[in-house]
Parts: C-alpha cells; sequence; structure tokens
C-alpha cells in the first residue's frame, strides 16, 4: 500500500509540474487577450505533442471559472502518405473524445490504454509506451480505463461524445486532396508543400466553424529545427524566430476585417521529452509517425536526426535561438519608439479615404551620423507601415524585397540626404514611392509618399457581384487591402456591380456626364487612380454598367443612394 502511495504522489506531483509550467504559458497568450473563448480548435496530428497539449488544455479548461462549458474541436490532418494514417486518426480522436481523467482525493486516477490481440505492438520501438497499427487485420479491440470499443480496419469508428460535461471535445479528420498533385507521394518539397495544404485546410476549417483560437504543440525542439532551417535558407532575424507564441494564421484570409484566426503555441518552452513522459505517466495515447525518422525524406528530418545523435549541440543552438530572439525583441522596440515618435509628431498621417500614407523625417530625428535608426529599423518599418494597403498576398514573405541595395527606403533617403530639392520615384510591395527632400533654414526634411501603384493588365483585379436587397452580401476582400459588403436598397433596381481598381488615364471618361460635368465633388480627380471603384447595372439592362462610386473615399455619381456599402482595411495586428 505504501509503495503505491508513493507512486501516486510521485505520478501526482509530476502532472502538477507538467500543468503548472503549462498554465503558465498559456496565461500569457491568452488571458492577457480576453476572456478564454468557449470553443478552440487544436491542431492534432496524434503525436505526443499534441496529444498532450489537448489533454493539458482541457485540464486548464476545467479549471479556469471564466465559463460553464467550453468545447476543444481537434482537428487531425490526414496526409495519406502512410497507409495507416487513417486508422490512426480515427482511433486517437476516439480516444480522446472518450477519456478522463478520474480524480479523487489528492490523487489523480491513470486511463490506460491496450490494445488486445496478436501481432506487433509497435512500428517504431524507440518510443515505448505508444500505439501504433497493430495489424490485427478486420478489427481492434481498444480498451481504456474499462470503455470498450470496436475499430473496424479502416478505422471508421469515430464517436463525439464526451464524458465531461464542462469541457467537450469533439474531433474532426480532414483529409488533404493530392488529386491536383501527379508527382505524389514523390514531390521533391514534399514538407513544404504539405504544411501549406496543411495550414489552408485547418484555416478554412477554423473560418467556416466559428473558431478563432487553433493550439498548436510546436515544441522546444521544432523551435530548434525551425530555426536551423530558416539558417540554412538565409532567413533574416524576423524569420529565424519564427516560433512566436500569439501569432495570426496567414495562408488563408479572414472572412471579415474584424474575424482572424490566430495560433497559439504554448508548449514553445518545453521539449518534446517532457511530453513523452507526461504521456507515459499518465498513460495517454499517441502515434509515432516513422516518416518523421526517415532523414532522407526532408531536411528537417535530416537536423532532427543529426540533433539526436548529437552531432549538432541542441544547447549551442537554443543559446544562438534565444539570443536572435532578444535581438528582435529590441529592434522591434525601436521600431514601436520611432512609430511613437512620428505619430506624436504629427508626422505620420494616413489618409484611409485615399489608402495613402505621407511620412515627413527631420534630418535630425534620423540623424545618420549616431545610426540611432540604422538601415534595419527604418526598412522594418516602412515594411510593416505599408501591410495593410500592399496587394501582394505573399507580403509577409517580401521584407528582402524591401531591405536590400536597390530598394532599401533607407539608402534612398540618405542618398536624397546628399542633395537639395530632389525627388525620387520608385515602386516596391506593389505600391508607388515618392520621396522628396524640403531644405528649410538649417533642417532638411524628407517626405515619403506611398500609395498603391497601377497594377499591370493582366493583374488587375475585378469582382462581379449579385447585390442582395434584404441583407448583405459576404464581406470580400479585395485587391488584397479593402473588405467590402454590399446591400441595394428597396427599390434600387440593381441586377449586379462591378467592382475594379480606376485607372485615370482609362477612366476619367467616366467622372463626367453627357454635359461634361463632373459627377462627383473633388478637384483632384488624379487622387483616385488605383482607387476601388464601383460600376452598377439594373435589372432592365444587365450587361450596361454605368460608373456609381468610390466606396472608401464616400463619393459618388448621385445624390440618390442605392447601395449600402461598408468597407474596412486589413489590418496587421500579430502578424509580424
Amino acid at each position: 500500500m505504501a509503495s503505491k502511495a508513493l507512486l501516486a504522489s510521485q505520478v501526482q506531483s509530476s502532472f502538477n509540474s507538467h500543468v503548472s509550467k503549462f498554465f503558465g504559458a498559456l496565461a500569457q497568450v491568452v488571458d492577457s487577450k480576453s476572456a478564454v473563448p468557449a470553443k478552440l480548435g487544436v491542431a492534432l496530428s496524434g503525436g505526443v505533442d499534441s496529444v498532450s497539449l489537448t489533454f493539458l488544455l482541457k485540464n486548464y479548461l476545467r479549471q479556469t471559472k471564466q465559463r460553464d462549458s467550453y468545447k476543444i474541436v481537434a482537428i487531425t490532418i490526414d496526409h495519406q502518405y502512410r497507409k495507416e494514417s487513417s486508422k490512426e486518426a480515427c482511433q486517437i480522436g476516439h480516444f480522446l473524445e472518450n477519456h478522463d481523467y478520474h480524480q479523487y482525493g489528492n490523487g489523480i486516477g491513470r486511463c490506460c490504454g491496450e490494445v488486445q490481440g496478436s501481432g506487433p505492438k509497435s512500428l517504431h520501438e524507440s518510443a515505448p509506451g505508444n500505439l501504433l497499427d497493430s495489424g490485427l487485420g478486420s478489427k481492434q479491440l481498444l480498451t481504456v480505463a474499462g470503455m470498450k470499443k470496436t475499430f473496424k480496419s479502416d478505422g471508421s469508428l469515430c464517436s463525439s461524445s464526451s464524458s465531461d460535461k464542462a469541457v467537450v471535445v469533439e474531433h474532426k479528420i480532414l483529409k488533404i486532396d493530392w488529386s491536383s498533385s501527379p508527382l505524389f507521394p514523390h514531390i521533391p518539397n514534399f514538407e513544404e508543400v504539405s504544411r501549406a495544404k496543411r495550414y489552408e485546410l485547418l484555416h478554412e476549417y477554423c473560418l467556416s466553424n466559428g473558431i478563432k483560437y487553433l493550439f498548436v504543440g510546436h515544441t522546444k525542439d521544432d523551435a530548434v529545427e525551425t530555426f536551423l532551417l530558416r539558417l540554412h535558407n538565409n532567413s533574416t532575424i524576423f524569420g529565424l524566430v519564427g516560433g512566436l507564441r500569439f501569432k495570426s494564421l496567414l495562408p488563408l484570409p479572414p472572412k471579415s476585417p474584424h474575424d482572424q484566426i490566430h495560433v497559439v503555441r504554448p508548449l514553445l518552452k518545453t521539449s518534446k521529452s517532457e511530453l513523452y513522459n507526461y504521456c507515459k505517466e499518465n498513460n495517454l495515447l499517441w502515434f509515432e509517425d516513422y516518416t518523421n525518422t526517415d532523414y532522407q525524406l526532408t531536411l528537417r528530418n535530416k537536423l532532427r536526426y543529426l540533433l539526436s545523435q548529437k552531432l549538432i549541440s541542441c544547447e549551442k543552438i537554443l543559446e544562438l535561438l534565444n539570443s536572435v530572439t532578444d535581438l528582435l525583441a529590441k529592434v522591434n522596440i525601436r521600431i514601436h519608439n520611432l512609430e511613437t515618435k512620428l505619430i506624436n509628431n504629427g508626422c505620420l498621417r494616413f489618409d484611409k479615404s485615399y489608402l495613402e500614407y505621407e511620412i515627413s523625417l527631420d534630418e535630425h530625428e534620423l540623424d545618420f551620423d549616431t545610426k540611432e535608426y540604422d538601415k534595419l529599423i527604418i526598412d522594418r518599418f516602412f515594411y510593416k507601415l505599408c501591410y495593410k494597403i500592399s496587394p501582394l498576398k505573399n507580403y509577409h514573405y517580401m521584407f528582402t524585397k524591401l531591405h536590400n541595395k536597390e530598394n532599401s527606403i533607407y539608402d534612398k533617403i540618405l542618398a536624397s540626404s546628399k542633395k537639395s530639392n530632389s525627388i525620387t520615384k520608385f515602386t516596391v510591395l506593389g505600391l508607388q514611392w515618392k520621396i522628396s527632400t524640403d531644405v528649410r533654414g538649417n533642417s532638411k526634411f524628407f517626405k515619403v509618399h506611398i500609395k498603391r501603384q497601377a497594377p499591370l493588365r493582366y493583374e488587375s483585379p475585378e469582382v462581379l457581384i449579385e447585390v442582395p436587397e434584404k441583407h448583405h452580401t459576404d464581406w470580400i476582400l479585395f485587391d488584397n487591402t479593402c473588405f467590402l459588403r454590399f446591400k441595394q436598397h428597396e427599390n434600387a433596381s440593381i441586377k449586379s456591380l462591378k467592382l475594379r481598381l480606376f485607372n485615370y488615364k482609362q477612366d476619367l471618361h467616366l467622372l463626367y456626364d453627357k454635359e461634361k460635368f463632373k459627377l462627383i465633388d473633388l478637384d483632384d480627380l488624379q487622387k483616385l487612380d488605383n482607387l476601388p471603384m464601383v460600376m452598377i447595372s439594373s435589372k432592365k439592362d444587365p450587361t450596361d454598367f454605368k460608373f456609381y462610386g468610390f466606396p472608401t473615399t464616400g463619393k459618388f455619381a448621385s445624390s440618390e443612394s442605392l447601395l449600402d456599402i461598408q468597407w474596412d482595411l486589413k489590418n496587421n495586428n500579430n502578424t509580424f
């Protein structure tokens, strides 16, 4: 009895240590934002990290007093790369939905998982405690804490029930469609392609099901591997530190300007070995994907192998990663200070109506000699600033387009400082830039004007929309900059509308009536160049589109309002 009590005490102590560490990390990324939402998503691969994350999150939600009930949606992406993956996905989901901690006194009863039958118990012997394809044929019996369920050979049995009324765990399996990839499964950059497809599926599902927080089980080990990968790819310091604890999910745009999905990574300071211990101590079921140990399959696997064989020092890499992280924090503080200084001095102006920036920089503020704001700070400041007006879809990977010898904003301002009354024009990041100098007494000022550049003809966006009368359309992210939605007023008799960019040279005639009078009240019509323009057709003549107005400016051809137009810009919260 004494030995059993001691064992229970050790298990409880270890469990409390893991939970305490997890709770502390989670509080930094969730509680600091707002109340924990009632519905959360977890990216569940079935590995030890995502299984640990799911149970730690479940335990956390049980103890928080913010809500009466929660739902965890555990989302498994079946890559269909291994023949066992579909069965494993279903089995791990069923286990999570039905597993429960039985608490009594100060101890925690451990739920036991076992496979009954003959055949190999493991496909990866180096990780004891896991459950893999047992090769049992048509049926496999899984016994967990007295609960018996039968799985078909295809793993088709999945339950949506949970014994925990306060925290419900629901499992969803999404399969990657490789039909458009004829080289599958022999894709050269398989890891990169599968990651993109995986996040696309996760993003689409979260958007469609109202999940704003997606938890991912990235560990300290993953952070080291990612750091080495990006170092190998010659990333900047902003790319090297890829595993932020709280970040927006990037592959797909949100449905609305206020509907973002955030990735939460609370295990980044936890090692995978700690999670193995946690799962084994609590008899949690997980699977080992043997493709993760194939060092010939991906570069990440090769790095993982080198780290496991101590051929690369994990401790030294962690030291370097922490140093880069500290440096990045200091850089971001300096960027924030520069932005705050410009705003407070009235030197940073953004015209939301015309989607353009004007930044005024005093030569003494920049102080090129003391290097208070060096090339990295200035270039990154402008890069972050311009995200919401740039039409580029892969903007988050475009910093080096700006931070280089040809397009560095810092270098261009520095070159302008050596001239008097000069004007420099160029395009980068899908934007039109103009840097002008102005000498006032002993001071030299630099004005930086930024707006949307004219798109190439084959890239010019155009959207045709059927406009309902009783409700708004869904939000539309137009030109990757503006969210818009429309509803026609009663008796407006609008068939459809066309949304496209205004081209000053080609479309100027649209702004005048037959008597050559301006249809809108604006002195400088060239300011409208490359802004979203709405044209409408009537039900009587659905093919004849007439100019209606510029929604971002509030300038319309008629005083009679035919449409209710709502719009906003995308924002860059938590994306950098």
